[in-house]
């Protein structure tokens, strides 16, 4: 599973993409753990291409329409995420695609440090 990374990030964006929170590397490994799960292979990514450009992305990607309403429902918050993409795609004419290749690779490298946008696990019932 991929989950949003470091309470300290959370922005508007993150309605708009769904998310209902944010995750400490602490409390997800616990919240694995208290429900039966053994991690198998836990990385946090985005550091450091996510990092960089967090403030570019805020100015890029249009704040929501329902930004200002307060959902309390899961699944409403869920329907109300954006799924269209096309204002991150604005950043293909600021960034050539061999440096967007090289800084994703350049990501691998900080995967245990707790750096990144955003965390991936690999976990099975135990």
């Amino acid at each position: 599973m991929s989950v949003p990374a470091r309470m300290k990030f959370w922005s508007w964006g993150d309605l708009r993409a769904g998310h209902a929170r944010r995750y400490e590397k602490a409390q997800l490994i616990s919240l694995l753990e208290e429900n039966g799960f053994e991690i198998v292979q836990f990385a946090n990514y985005g550091f450091p291409f996510m990092n960089i450009t967090r403030r570019l992305r805020q100015l890029l990607v249009h704040k929501p329409i329902y930004d200002n309403k307060q959902y309390t429902d899961k699944q409403e918050l869920t329907e109300a995420s954006g799924i269209d993409r096309a204002q991150e795609y604005k950043f293909k004419r600021f960034i050539p695609f061999r440096l967007m290749q090289w800084l994703i690779k350049c990501q691998r490298f900080f995967y245990n440090r707790d750096l990144g946008e955003g965390y991936l696990v690999v976990a099975k019932k135990k």
